[in-house]
């Protein structure tokens, strides 16, 4: 969940540092990476709530494994 986290606020407007990096390496607007961002968003916001409130979505694959905790 901390990762899924990270990772949205590292991507998301107006202070997320990859958004800066993604507009030096492709030499490209930063309005114009918001604009195709913005899709990918909404799915990274929709995984964070599901790995936050649907903990057996998260828990299949260690309980699969043997995973009693």
């Amino acid at each position: 969940m901390a990762v899924a986290n990270i990772m949205l606020g590292l991507v998301t407007p107006p202070y997320g540092l990859l958004l800066f990096m993604m507009t030096k390496v492709a030499d490209v607007p930063l309005r114009d990476i918001v604009r195709e961002v913005m899709p990918f968003l909404g799915v990274m916001f929709g995984a964070l709530m599901l790995i936050t409130y649907v903990p057996a979505f998260t828990l299949f694959l260690p309980r699969l494994l043997g995973y009693t905790g």
